[in-house]
């Protein structure tokens, strides 16, 4: 096929430098001791999957549409995060899931146990109220945002009498509550549940 044959709009992948970028991440995960996991934001090109798939199988997911093509195309268990999970939804959440984030103590009291219980390690993201974005759709700090739910909102005492013991960002980005000025992408904190 040639490129005149090609009808557009149409992207072409340069396997070799994939492989490239795939090989230098798939290294800093072992060096380092952790996993690094897909985001859909940073690639939602599909037909790419089977390729990083022999690099790593880890993914996000923040829908449940999200959640089946990651699990169908790179045949490992998602990060989980959605704004509003249901009593419908949260089953297949769970059964597709390695790790669910919460948008609220409400959810994480709703739906942890059932998580948990299927071996899902689950998170409440909690909110800095601190913005450095620019975008106000993308901006944590409005009113009414949803994305995750305020410090305020998870006293000290209710923290400990969860079992909440571990800050870290929903990215996997170590950082604080009171660290916002060092805050630079990552709009939330995630503390994990036990």
């Amino acid at each position: 096929m040639t490129e005149s044959e090609l009808q557009t709009p149409y992207y072409i992948v340069d396997e070799t430098r994939l492989r490239r970028n795939l090989e230098l991440i798939k290294g800093v995960e072992q060096r380092a001791g952790v996993t690094i996991i897909m985001a859909f934001k940073a690639n939602a090109l599909w037909r790419t999957f089977p390729i990083i798939k022999e690099y790593s199988s880890g993914f996000t997911a923040s829908s449940l549409n999200e959640l089946r093509l990651g699990t169908e195309t790179l045949g490992g268990k998602g990060h989980s995060y959605c704004p509003a999970y249901t009593e419908q939804t949260i089953g297949d959440y769970i059964a597709m899931s390695s790790h669910i984030t919460f948008n609220s103590l409400s959810q994480a009291e709703r739906f942890a146990a059932r998580a948990k219980e299927a071996g899902v390690s689950c998170g409440l993201r909690v909110n800095p109220q601190c913005s450095v974005i620019e975008t106000d759709i993308y901006n944590p700090a409005l009113p009414g945002s949803r994305f995750g739910m305020s410090a305020e909102m998870l006293p000290e005492r209710r923290r400990r009498s969860r079992g909440c013991t571990s800050m870290r960002s929903a990215s996997r980005h170590r950082t604080t509550l009171s660290a916002c000025s060092r805050l630079s992408r990552s709009s939330s904190a995630n503390i994990s549940i036990r």
